[in-house]
């Protein structure tokens, strides 16, 4: 990287750290309550202009709250942990020495402030009234999501593959690696043969959280479809069932809903779940909370005839909880990356 370029991008890093500092300033002097957050979040206006959402847009709907409710989240962590928290958490054998106080209390500010700068854009979307709108800077959950539950690969993809792994605890052990490199090379002894058929079923999966579900299969495409098919089925529950058997106990999601139908998004859009979303993220950013009852009168206000608040609790709850449970949103991403293939 260039001193000029990175010059620019400090320039730029300097600026949003302004930008943000200011519009803190700005909502701060708002002094809003929690009638002023429900009055910000037009629900007709959710409505007219989500009711023609693709799954792509509630996907990146969803994951642009999901991350301002992460970074709110590690906001409210970073002000609740307390000095003498952080000094406790340092041992007389650590080379690194706790800052003194007033460090610790700048530090913390400027940890704030990072976690801040992303999520203010949602917050003032939604304080203009037009956080509906998918915005350009929203596509990078796209970039970030984009994981193929099935896809053709070659050996410079399992090289890239397991060496992106063994930074990950995938592929760390130097002596198989080594004895791996020489069967490939064809410059292995018979004794090095012998230590390949010993390294442990599984080296070479990814370890970390993101890809630990990933292996390798080998596919005969000249076997007929109806016999690929059905042998997948086969291969899938002993291949779960021997990595649960080599890595521990992992769960892989394979319960998870994943066949999403319009129905699904017809139940997001009359739920109001966007809108929900919104007044909880701009309700938890000022600290001023709401109450079931406030939530039941500012989404269904037009429902005179049932329990709203109930509507709240049992049904709407329960289903943003499972839209954010995460590996909803890597499975709604797969259908999307699957459609977006077969099309």
């Amino acid at each position: 990287m260039s001193i000029e370029r990175l010059n620019n991008d400090m320039e730029k890093i300097q600026e949003e750290i302004t930008s943000t500092q200011e519009a803190l300033k700005i909502i701060q002097s708002l002094n809003l309550n929690s009638k002023d957050i429900i009055s910000m979040v037009d629900v007709k206006t959710y409505d007219e202009l989500s009711k023609d959402f693709k799954l792509i847009d509630y996907y990146l709907s969803f994951k642009k709250r999901e991350s301002a409710l992460e970074h709110i989240e590690n906001i409210t962590l970073i002000r609740n942990d307390t000095y003498e928290d952080y000094v406790n958490s340092f041992s007389l054998d650590d080379e690194d020495k706790p800052l003194a106080k007033e460090e610790y209390e700048v530090d913390k500010e400027q940890q704030i402030l990072v976690e801040t700068i992303d999520l203010i854009k949602v917050i003032l979307r939604i304080l203009a009234g037009d956080n509906v709108s998918i915005w350009e800077e929203d596509l990078i959950h796209i970039r970030r999501g984009i994981k193929e539950p099935i896809k053709l690969i070659d050996m410079k993809d399992i090289a890239f593959k397991n060496r992106y792994c063994g930074f990950m605890g995938g592929m760390s052990n130097e002596s198989y690696n080594e004895i791996i490199a020489k069967a490939i090379h064809q410059n292995a002894s018979l004794e090095d043969l012998h230590k390949l058929k010993e390294i442990p079923d599984g080296y070479g999966w990814a370890e970390d959280q993101i890809n630990e579900g990933l292996v390798w299969a080998e596919i005969d495409l000249n076997a007929p479809d109806d016999i690929l098919l059905d042998g997948f089925k086969n291969w899938l529950v002993r291949a779960r069932a021997h990595h649960n058997t080599i890595n521990g106990n992992v769960t892989h999601h394979s319960s998870v809903k994943n066949n999403v139908k319009p129905a699904h998004m017809k139940k997001w859009h009359s739920m109001r779940v966007l809108a929900y979303l919104d007044i909880k993220i701009f309700s938890s950013f000022i600290n001023a909370p709401l109450t079931l009852n406030q939530y039941a009168d500012a989404l269904y206000f037009d429902e005179p005839d049932i329990d709203t608040t109930e509507k709240v609790r049992k049904t709407l709850i329960p289903l943003v909880n499972e839209i954010l449970s995460g590996y909803y949103l890597n499975n709604l991403m797969k259908k999307i990356t699957s459609e977006i293939r077969l099309s």
